[in-house]
């Protein structure tokens, strides 16, 4: 670094790259930007100005989705390699892309009050721990804001009961988050649900409490139930509220 060269507190530097302070200590542990200076005695950290246009490309790969090491590559590496791990990903993100849009199209596809058979259900146990993780990984991935209000379907977690498998998904069209968890025990199907995220979460932060969780599955129009003992949870497809209380009790919507 240049003698002369204006130093920058993290909190400047930061607005000055488009980054959070706590992004800006992370990056420094990884060893990906590290501070031109830092105070021996207080530990404060101060950057360059120089600094910046790297910030800048760490922050874009980061937002495009590029794991740490491949970022490093990128910033660091020869140019053939940089290249080939853009290249990679651009292709990992195309392929991401052609899935979500494949699953949202099939969901948009549906009859609007297409029903399902009633008479059969499905039916798994799950651990309540492990069935809450899964929620809260694909969650995220749900749409909101403009997106959600020209296809509310988007805003869903998909809830699917197929060959042996509970399945959670989610897409805003761009992204596409999915779990698959193998129950303990598995009886009909296939049933599929969809499950407004915000019902989703509520679910997990009950199931996460439970040792396991019995899913019930009938259908999109009767939505889904959760128990473990005597306590049940309840959500309607496609949204609606999560009803408390004893098997047996309504669902409100």
């Amino acid at each position: 670094m240049d003698d002369t060269e204006q130093l920058l507190t993290i909190g400047v530097f930061a607005r000055r790259v488009g980054l959070a302070p706590s992004a800006l200590r992370f990056y420094d542990d990884c060893g990906l930007l590290r501070p031109a200076r830092v105070d021996a005695v207080t530990g404060y950290r101060r950057y360059g100005a120089g600094q910046a246009p790297r910030a800048v490309k760490l922050r874009q790969l980061r937002a495009a989705g590029l794991p740490l090491v491949d970022a490093a590559v990128v910033l660091d590496g020869p140019e053939g390699a940089a290249r080939d791990v853009l290249r990679a990903h651009l292709e990992r993100t195309r392929r991401t892309a052609d899935e979500a849009r494949a699953v949202v199209e099939g969901l948009l596809r549906e009859e609007p009050g297409a029903r399902e058979d009633r008479g059969i259900r499905a039916r798994a146990r799950v651990g309540g721990a492990e069935l809450a993780s899964a929620v809260r990984q694909v969650a995220p991935a749900a749409a909101t804001g403009a997106a959600r209000e020209e296809f509310p379907v988007l805003g869903c977690v998909l809830l699917e009961l197929a060959d042996g498998e509970v399945r959670w998904v989610a897409t805003d069209r761009y992204r596409l988050a999915v779990r698959v968890l193998r129950p303990d025990g598995f009886e009909g199907g296939p049933r599929r649900v969809l499950i407004a995220a915000e019902t989703a979460r509520s679910l997990a932060e009950w199931a996460v409490r439970q040792v396991t969780v019995d899913i019930e599955c009938a259908g999109e129009v009767e939505g889904v139930r959760l128990r473990s003992g005597a306590d049940c949870r309840r959500a309607p497809g496609r949204g609606g509220a999560v009803v408390r209380g004893p098997v047996g009790s309504r669902t409100t919507g």
